[in-house]
């Protein structure tokens, strides 16, 4: 006699576990290589960036969380780290936010640049990840939070120095985010932005194609806010979904 439950069981199983393979080659083969070095470097999943940069379905970015450290996104936050690092001339003094900070990677670097830093991320399980970092490293100058600034009801949040590093990318409402952070800042702040430089060769819907730094500059003013300077201080090849491309540091002050 066919013992159908058993079946049924052996069925369902076999089901589960060929989801839970096909959502992971979906992770690991649909790709946009984002940064790199002269090989690709860093990968984001194709199915996050399509998505405003903490505007909703972060459940992708929750899922990646734990996996999302590896040494190809390493290495080129360690590159901007060392940008930023150089860019800030005050910093001992300085309350920072690192805002759409990820898992990190370059705000924790950080944290003997500034009197005190917070680690901002609209993703709870990123956020997590950041907690245990700060754990393990007995962090006591700095702090995580889960929070959407342009979603949610913030705290009165105010920093000298805002740092965000490959966020604008994936945002449609630049003004308004920017607009946001320059009310965060403390007279006399600094924004810190490090994006792509414009690429035309680039088509996407799922991501900008990189900022024209006179653009962005004026964007700034009508934001409030008073100066900004910019360099381009990486090139690399096919580290911009699989194109050559550049990042660029822009400062941007109040007064």
């Amino acid at each position: 006699m066919v013992d159908y439950e058993l079946m049924y069981v052996k069925l369902f199983s076999a089901i589960t576990q060929a989801i839970d393979i096909l959502q992971k080659v979906q992770i690991d083969t649909e790709e946009l290589y984002i940064n790199a070095e002269p090989s690709a470097l860093v990968a984001f999943p194709k199915s996050i960036t399509n998505e405003v940069y903490g505007m909703g379905n972060i459940e992708k970015f929750d899922a990646m969380a734990t996996q999302y450290d590896t040494p190809g996104r390493q290495a080129v936050a360690n590159i901007i780290a060392a940008e930023i690092r150089a860019c800030v001339q005050d910093g001992a003094t300085k309350q920072a936010i690192d805002y759409g900070c990820g898992t990190g990677m370059v705000g924790l670097q950080l944290l003997d640049v500034f009197a005190s830093l917070l680690l901002i991320d609209a993703s709870a399980n990123m956020v997590d990840e950041v907690t245990r970092k700060l754990t393990k490293l007995n962090a006591k100058s700095a702090k995580a939070l889960c929070c959407d600034i342009l979603a949610d009801n913030p705290p009165d949040l105010h920093a000298d120095y805002i740092i965000i590093a490959q966020v604008l990318l994936h945002v449609k409402e630049t003004e308004q985010l920017l607009s946001r952070l320059h009310h965060m800042l403390n007279r006399g702040g600094h924004l810190i932005i490090v994006d792509f430089d414009l690429n035309p060769e680039i088509e996407s819907d799922e991501v900008r194609n990189g900022f024209d730094q006179v653009d962005l500059m004026s964007i700034l003013l009508q934001c409030g806010f008073t100066k900004a300077h910019a360099n381009t201080f990486y090139h690399g090849e096919k580290m911009f979904m699989n194109k050559d491309a550049s990042l660029f540091l822009m400062d941007a002050e109040t007064l």
